[in-house]
């Protein structure tokens, strides 16, 4: 399980699931003060990032091309 902390004053969390046909599974772990925990449970060769992260990914891709 992935466990996520996030800011609410951050806007809303983007997960990005890079699979198909595969059961994932998103729980609201619990909000204290401004902040939401979020526990991701996927199969094991299920990639899961943060948008932010994903982003960064793709654009060292793009310039490995």
């Amino acid at each position: 399980m992935l466990i996520l902390t996030h800011s609410l004053k951050d806007g809303p969390l983007h997960i990005i699931v890079e699979s198909t046909g595969e059961h994932i599974l998103i729980d609201l772990l619990g909000i204290k003060h401004s902040q939401c925990r979020y526990g991701i449970t996927a199969p094991d060769n299920v990639k899961i990032y943060r948008d932010i992260v994903y982003n960064r990914i793709q654009a060292e891709k793009d310039g490995n091309k």
